[in-house]
């Protein structure tokens, strides 16, 4: 019944779906030492750039960097599902841009170029922080996760590395 209800969106509501388990991503959070969230759905790359579904985490290094200080570097991770392959190879050709109306506070205006992608067939993953000081650390996490996916790695600014 709840498949019906899906197919045919009959006057009920479904659970979103939640990717709770990315394997890729779980390895490279327990590698590098980065507290990982439980997944949330999220809605931004549905809303803007036609993704399906998007499930979104919260990544926080447990070491201060530098040693001593309280900065610890974060991210935002986002995992969205594309319709197709060449509807993600599309989104990461367009990477770099901004989406048109997305209501952008000035902060996350000012952040959105601290970022770094990963095409991985028909999904994109996209990881983001809002402190200059941590996109090594982005790039560092995508570069690792592209090699471990075999995906295709874009950054804002590059060099990117594997």
């Amino acid at each position: 019944m709840k498949r019906a209800c899906l197919l045919l969106a009959v006057g009920c509501t479904a659970e979103p779906r939640t990717a709770t388990d990315y394997a890729p991503l779980t390895t490279w959070a327990q590698a590098a030492d980065f507290r990982l969230s439980q997944p949330q759905h999220c809605n931004f790359e549905e809303q803007h750039f036609g993704a399906t579904f998007g499930t979104c985490w919260f990544a926080k290094s447990r070491h201060a960097v530098p040693a001593g200080s309280t900065m610890f570097p974060r991210m935002d991770i986002t995992l969205a599902e594309f319709p197709s392959e060449t509807i993600a190879i599309e989104r990461i050709k367009h990477f770099r841009e901004k989406p048109v109306g997305a209501g952008l506070l000035p902060e996350e205006d000012k952040a959105f170029p601290l970022r770094a992608g990963v095409r991985i067939g028909s999904r994109v993953l996209i990881l983001a922080t809002d402190a200059y000081a941590f996109e090594p650390d982005i790039y560092r996490a995508a570069g690792t996760l592209a090699a471990a996916t075999h995906g295709e790695l874009v950054c804002w600014s590059p060099p990117c590395t594997r």
